[in-house]
């Protein structure tokens, strides 16, 4: 299981590597992105363990909202070349649960949502992970494709003035 700081440096990583959408980005959502690495359980650090060995581009805690949607949704991870959110849902907590019925009904449409249940097995987790994106691979989903996937860039070099040199006579 990863501690706190070394889950931060990972998602400065992968922000930086993969990008974020806009939304994300905003200082606004900084707090709650940091709130929901915070419950991630230990079959959701198995599954950014076995992302990172199969060596996937995925993101942390990605906050996304498409134009026609009216709330803003919080996945876990995010994997953007597959379009598939995973989100982990405690079972025995009941707004939580209707809060992932909520996260499926406004992501089936353009993404592929999987759930980590708190009654699931990790096993059977990355089997379901594995299911998942055999499926995204047969029949890709269009995503957000309108909302941009913004890189960190870096900055830009300072420019070089150019000076006037007086002639010599």
């Amino acid at each position: 299981m990863l501690e706190p700081n070394e889950l931060k440096e990972l998602v400065y990583a992968q922000d930086k590597n993969v990008g974020n959408f806009e939304e994300t980005k905003n200082e606004a959502y900084k707090m709650k992105r940091i709130q929901r690495m915070a419950k991630f359980n230990e079959k959701t650090h198995t599954v950014i363990e076995t992302l990172q060995k199969w060596g996937l581009p995925f993101t942390l805690c990605e906050i996304i909202h498409g134009k026609k949607q009216r709330h803003r949704i919080t996945t876990d991870i995010f994997i953007p070349d597959a379009n598939v959110v995973i989100r982990q849902v405690d079972m025995n907590d009941e707004v939580e649960v209707s809060k992932a019925n909520l996260f499926f009904k406004s992501m089936k449409a353009n993404f592929y949502p999987m759930f980590i249940r708190s009654t699931d097995s990790e096993e059977f987790v990355i089997t379901k992970l594995q299911n998942v994106l055999l499926k995204a691979n047969q029949k890709p989903m269009k995503g957000f494709s309108k909302i941009k996937f913004i890189k960190y860039e870096k900055p830009k070099r300072p420019r070089i003035k150019a000076v006037k040199v007086g002639r010599s006579k």
